[in-house]
């Protein structure tokens, strides 16, 4: 599901026009990653839990050139679902 499936379903759902659900959903975004920009995970009961995961730096291979590099140490986000919601299908 895209973003704008995404507005049109939830404003279909709510009887809200679509231009105030993108603003509230890009808002929601925004927020999520504003958190996640500062280490601050963000967990929503019922829906799960999104969160920064610290990477290590790690030796790696340009099989191309044949020469060994190194990745920077790096925060990547992880996304954790409800363990209720999990079993569901």
């Amino acid at each position: 599901m895209t973003r704008a499936d995404l507005i049109g379903e939830i404003a279909g759902r709510t009887g809200y026009s679509k231009a105030i659900v993108k603003t509230v959903i890009e808002e929601f975004f925004l927020v999520v990653k504003e958190s996640l920009l500062h280490r601050i995970s963000v967990q929503i009961r019922g829906f799960g839990s999104f969160f920064p995961k610290r990477r290590a730096s790690k030796k790696a291979r340009n099989i191309g050139k044949g020469i060994t590099i190194y990745t920077y140490r790096r925060t990547d986000t992880r996304v954790s679902p409800n363990p209720a919601e999990r079993t569901r299908s």
